[in-house]
Order: C-alpha cells, then sequence, then structure tokens
C-alpha cells in the first residue's frame, strides 16, 4: 500500500510540490497570529478569586510598576543650579502622570 502510494506521488511530482507549497504557504500565514504572552493572569478568569485577591491586594499597596527619569548633565555634575532646576520640573511634571503614587527626586 505504501510502495503504491509512493509511486503515485512520484509519478506526479509536480502537482505534489505544488500541493505541498500551498500547504505550507497556508500554514505559514498563520504563523502571524501566533504569539506569546508573559503576562499571568491570561491563565486566570477575570471572577477567580485567588486574582481578585491579588488585585485588591495591588489596590491597597502598590504594583511595581516604575518609571525611571535618568537625567545627566552635559558639562559638570549633576547638582548645577539649571540640572536642578531640570530635575526639579521633572519631578512636578511626574506628578501629572495618570496613577502617580509616589515620585522620588533630588529634589523632594
Amino acid at each position: 500500500m505504501l510502495d503504491k502510494g509512493l509511486r503515485l506521488l512520484l509519478r506526479h511530482n509536480i502537482a505534489t510540490l505544488v500541493f505541498l507549497l500551498l500547504i505550507i504557504g497556508l500554514l505559514a500565514a498563520g504563523i502571524r497570529q501566533l504569539t506569546f504572552s508573559s503576562d499571568y493572569q491570561v491563565f486566570f478568569d477575570n471572577d477567580n478569586p485567588e486574582l481578585q485577591a491579588f488585585y485588591a491586594l495591588q489596590e491597597t499597596y502598590s504594583k511595581t510598576d516604575n518609571v525611571l527619569f535618568v537625567v545627566a548633565a552635559d558639562k559638570g555634575n549633576v547638582f548645577s543650579r539649571t540640572t536642578l532646576s531640570a530635575i526639579e520640573e521633572l519631578t512636578r511634571q511626574a506628578w501629572q502622570i495618570p496613577h502617580s503614587l509616589r515620585v522620588d527626586s533630588l529634589t523632594n
């Protein structure tokens, strides 16, 4: 049976090649939709009690979502009057970031 199938494929090798390329092309088109998520929340339903408890814990205390701004002086050190003024303005603007709970800075 296998021998007969192989002979059929070899006899129609161009058609077999076109068919296989078509199948590979269709399968390759779906690769765009293949994704990987490192978010643990995809494993839980939204009404999962443990996940809800975790959300409540984060709401009470804080998440570990941080933003870090690094300021370097062009010349001299960072403790010049102009650099500290820029850091103070950056600190003031950082408080305007939505959901910000804490801003640590050299100027505060």
